[in-house]
C-alpha cells in the first residue's frame, strides 16, 4: 500500500489527479485512491480503512462539493474521521475558492490548509510531504531541502549517482536564498574545484557570507585565510576575529588557533593564562596539537 492516502470526490476527479500525478512524480512514492468508489460500509471497513492504516499522511481534497453534505453519512468525511482517530498526518488541499464550513472550519481554519492553486503552497506541500516520508523532491523549493539534495549529489547517495555539477546547482540554489550551510558547501566546491572550476576567491566569498551568520566551520576557515594572510602583512586582527568566534562556539581548531595567537602576542596581548585556557579547551576535545602546547608550558620552570 502506499504512504499517501488520498480524500476526494469523485467529481473533482480531474483537478485531484493533476495534484496527485505532480506529488508522484516530484517524490517517486504513489499516492493511494479509491477510483471504483464505496457503496456499503464493509466496503468501507475493508478497502478505505485499510489502506488509511497503512498509509502515514492524508490529504483531504476540499471542495464547494463539502458545503452541503450530510456530515453524519458522508464518506469522506468518515476517511477523515478515521484517519484523525489513526493519528495520520492530515492536511486540508482545497481545490477551489469555497469558504471552510463545519468540522472543516473547525480543524483547518488556521492550519494544515493548503490552497493548490498557489504554487508555492503546493510546493511547499511537497517539500512537507518529503520531509514526512524522509525523501528529497525532484525540484526542492526550500533551501534546507535544495541543500540536502545538493549533498545527495555531492556524495553520491539516497538514489542519486555522484554529480558534482548537480551538487553546485543546488547548492547554489539553496545559498543565493542565504542558506548558511549550503554557502558553506558552495565555497568547498569553489576551494576544490569540484563541479566548477577552481577559485579561491569564489570560495572565500561563499565561506564568508555563512561565517556571518554564525557558520562555525566557516568562521574556522575564514580564520584560517586572514591567518595565512598575516603571515606577510602581520596583521593578525581579522585572523583573531574569526578564530575567536569560532572558537567561542567549541571549534577545535580555531581555539588552539586562539592558544597560540595569544602565546605569541599575534593580534592579541601575549598572555600565558590565555593561551593555556584556549589550548585546553581545545586539548578536551582531542586536538593533538593543543595537547603538544600544553606539555610545553609543563616543561617551563
Amino acid at each position: 500500500m502506499a504512504q499517501i492516502f488520498i480524500s476526494y470526490k469523485r467529481a473533482n476527479y480531474n483537478q485531484v489527479v493533476k495534484i496527485v500525478k505532480y506529488i508522484e512524480s516530484e517524490l517517486s512514492e504513489k499516492c493511494w485512491m479509491d477510483i471504483e468508489g464505496i457503496e456499503y460500509r464493509t466496503q468501507f471497513a475493508s478497502t478505505i480503512c485499510k489502506a488509511i492504516d497503512e498509509s502515514k499522511i492524508v490529504l483531504f481534497m476540499y471542495s464547494s462539493m463539502h458545503l452541503n453534505i450530510d456530515y453524519e453519512n458522508d464518506w469522506t468525511v468518515k476517511e477523515l474521521s478515521y484517519a484523525h482517530a489513526k493519528n495520520k498526518i492530515v492536511v486540508l488541499v482545497k481545490l477551489d475558492d469555497s469558504r471552510l464550513e463545519n468540522i472543516f472550519l473547525l480543524n483547518y481554519g488556521s492550519k494544515n490548509n493548503v490552497d493548490s492553486k498557489n504554487s508555492v503552497q503546493l510546493e511547499k506541500l511537497v517539500n512537507d510531504i518529503g520531509k514526512w516520508l524522509g525523501k528529497t523532491p525532484k525540484h526542492p523549493t526550500e533551501p534546507s531541502a535544495q541543500n540536502d539534495l545538493g549533498k545527495n549529489y555531492y556524495y553520491g547517495r539516497n538514489g542519486v549517482g555522484l554529480d558534482y555539477t548537480e551538487a553546485v546547482h543546488w547548492f547554489q540554489k539553496s545559498a543565493e536564498q542565504g542558506f548558511a550551510n549550503a554557502q558553506y558547501n558552495l565555497g568547498v566546491c569553489y576551494r576544490r574545484g569540484r563541479g566548477v572550476i577552481r577559485d579561491e576567491d569564489e570560495a572565500i566569498k561563499w565561506y564568508l557570507k555563512a561565517a556571518e551568520q554564525g557558520h562555525v566551520d566557516s568562521q574556522y576557515l575564514m580564520g584560517e585565510c586572514f591567518e595565512r594572510a598575516a603571515s606577510y602583512s602581520g596583521d593578525y586582527s581579522e585572523a583573531v576575529k574569526w578564530h575567536k568566534r569560532a572558537a567561542s562556539q567549541g571549534h577545535p581548531k580555531s581555539q588552539c588557533a586562539m592558544g597560540y595567537f595569544y602565546k605569541n602576542g599575534l593580534g592579541v596581548k601575549k598572555s600565558k593564562n590565555e593561551a593555556i585556557k584556549w589550548y585546553k579547551l581545545s586539548a578536551e576535545q582531542g586536538n593533538k596539537m593543543a595537547k603538544e602546547e600544553l606539555e610545553k608550558f609543563d616543561c617551563v620552570k
